[in-house]
């Protein structure tokens, strides 16, 4: 089985040195020059812990312009989205082009280099602290009633299950950084591929920015201290949006990080993590499986060498003994997940039918799609380009967790467990107590032949 060598190359891993716990990393790992970025960071920075979570980090709300009343959706596409926000800015897409100025506009941006075309990162600059209306207090009684604005249980229980979701939930360090992605829109054929999938579609520096002011409230990390999460004063977290074609990172609190000592240093290490990253011209000539793997257990011992360009999500089954935050991860993400995967799957499978063709030959019809020159179906799957060099294989799901509690999260949700029987992915357990590999079959757990080394 070739599933097996590779779990076993997962869980071997040298001997890091210790965290200085005066750093640590938030990112979302979708984005394949994250891996780039923190394999740069780790070279350049003393050691530091990183947690990968999906790219929404547990913050799904509509954003609202308070003078145009256009609506975002910043949520995975599958979200049942509950709470509106607004912003004191007229909000822009690629879409809007209703005007003379705006149809110009568009057209020049459609033109300009990747490097230069940094259109959608500049719209989402004003989101700080201030321009944002969070506090549902903020808002009139009838907006209330429309579920305008969080409340501070709301932040209470969005933080809680964000820290206790990626282990962080104790051994604060003096500064966390949250940090959203960005890619490029000038020649988007397919927005998800560029931007954050797990946000419809967008920059996700928006949900970063909404964490982080929960996160560094005194009233909810009071509040946490009743849960058991005990967020040190000295403790700052900081939002940032990580730039990879400008190879730049920009920050957002900025009443944090002009003061703070710590990440006046610190920031001298992630300008050069970023500004080493590039974009691989071969990448699939190293790892032909592209995104096919998405891999939930404790990211800090394990080799993530062996899992560049897939998901990782950082779990501890350790502080999960019910299988709680598991079941919410899988439950909330997992046809997210299985999309981006498919995207690949079935344009390599297909490019005819489910893919785009040539990119050469592509007209972009408004960011939702492309035809072929100026005529044909609208096509919205990826190019020849992009997948010609990788293999269809549909998403394996590795989770290191005990069989049982597994079993159990699968028996008791319906959408998962059709997934798997149906063979739309096919999941793996790797059993912390024996360090034995099983594999999900009819409802039940199979032994795989032979034991993975054990740690």
């Amino acid at each position: 089985s070739v599933i097996m060598p590779l779990v076993d190359k997962i869980f071997t891993k040298e001997v890091m040195p210790k965290s200085t716990n005066n750093y640590s990393v938030v990112l979302s790992s979708e984005n394949y020059d994250s891996h780039s970025f923190v394999k740069n960071l780790i070279t350049v920075a003393p050691p530091l812990k990183t947690h990968y979570c999906e790219g929404d980090f547990n913050i799904n709300v509509f954003l609202q312009s308070e003078t145009t009343r256009r609506n975002l959706k910043f949520a995975p596409l599958n979200c049942d989205v509950k709470i509106t926000i607004k912003a004191p800015v007229r909000l822009y897409n690629s879409n809007e082009n209703n005007t003379l100025f705006g149809s110009i506009f568009n057209s020049i941006k459609k033109i300009l280099p990747g490097r230069i075309n940094s259109f959608n990162t500049q719209l989402y600059n004003f989101m700080t602290n201030e321009n944002l209306r969070l506090n549902k207090s903020e808002y009139s009684r009838d907006e209330q009633n429309m579920n305008y604005g969080f409340s501070l249980d709301d932040k209470i229980n969005i933080a809680s299950e964000f820290l206790n979701s990626i282990n962080l939930f104790d051994n604060f360090p003096s500064v966390v950084y949250v940090l959203s992605h960005s890619g490029c829109k000038s020649s988007n054929l397919s927005i998800q591929h560029f931007e954050c999938s797990f946000c419809n579609g967008k920059i996700n520096n928006l949900n970063a920015v909404v964490i982080v002011d929960f996160l560094n409230c005194f009233d909810v990390r009071k509040n946490l201290k009743k849960r058991g999460i005990n967020i040190p004063d000295q403790t700052v977290f900081i939002a940032g949006l990580l730039n990879f074609f400008n190879l730049t990172i920009e920050y957002y609190n900025s009443d944090k990080i002009t003061t703070h000592s710590n990440h006046l240093i610190f920031q001298e290490y992630l300008n050069k993590a970023i500004a080493q990253v590039r974009l691989p011209k071969n990448l699939s000539s190293k790892n032909k499986e592209f995104k096919s793997i998405l891999f939930i257990g404790n990211t800090e011992k394990v080799n993530l060498e062996a899992l560049s360009n897939q998901f990782i999500r950082t779990y501890n089954y350790e502080n999960d003994t019910q299988g709680g935050i598991l079941k919410s991860i899988l439950n909330k993400y997992i046809e997210t997940y299985l999309s981006i995967n498919l995207d690949y799957y079935l344009s390599i499978m297909d490019n005819t039918i489910f893919g785009s063709g040539n990119e050469l030959a592509h007209n972009v019809i408004n960011d939702i799609g492309v035809t072929t020159e100026y005529g044909g179906d609208l096509r919205i799957g990826l190019s020849l380009q992009k997948t010609h060099n990788y293999l269809p294989v549909k998403l394996k799901i590795i989770i290191e967790q005990n069989p049982e509690i597994v079993l159990s999260i699968l028996n008791k949700t319906e959408k998962l467990s059709n997934l798997a029987d149906k063979e739309w992915v096919e999941i793996f357990i790797k059993s912390p107590e024996t360090s034995q590999l099983y594999k999900y079959n009819n409802n039940r757990f199979i032994i795989m032949e032979t034991p993975i080394s054990s740690q």
